[in-house]
């Protein structure tokens, strides 16, 4: 049995349920089947992703494993401005899945509160703005100086 595309979360579960695979196995087989979904762009494969999520979750918490499941989700987080997957990052805040934190699994590296700050997403756009007057600036210095 593989996490297949009808219904990834549910295979997960089952493959995890049943130890045909070793925990690690089964995650990246999840993964992968994510970012298979997240590829296609639409709101449905979206919904369906944040369903995976939520399954790798809850099934990391219930192994004691939070490693895997963070490490995916930063990662996730990082490839989301290069991805243009904005939208479902809003969708997957909305749900409130965020990292696992050290209140949950003891082997967690992240505090309560970076995992409640983890899903606030940084607006990139705003950041330009205050280095382009900065250089209108230099620009303007270098016309006075000639």
């Amino acid at each position: 049995m593989t996490v297949g595309s009808v219904n990834p979360a549910r295979d997960f579960c089952s493959l995890i349920r049943q130890k045909t695979v070793p925990f690690d196995q089964a995650c990246q087989q999840l993964t992968q089947r994510i970012e298979w979904l997240l590829g296609n762009r639409s709101t449905e494969y979206y919904t369906k992703s944040i369903t995976c999520i939520q399954a790798f979750r809850e099934q990391s918490i219930s192994n004691r494993n939070a490693e895997l499941f963070n490490s995916y989700l930063q990662s996730l987080k990082r490839s989301i401005p290069n991805r243009n997957l904005q939208d479902f990052w809003s969708l997957l805040a909305q749900d409130a899945l965020t990292l696992i934190s050290k209140d949950e699994v003891d082997g967690s590296t992240v505090s309560k509160s970076e995992a409640n700050q983890f899903l606030e997403f940084e607006q990139k756009e705003d950041a330009p703005v205050a280095p382009v007057q900065d250089d209108a600036g230099d620009v303007d210095d270098l016309l006075d100086m000639m």
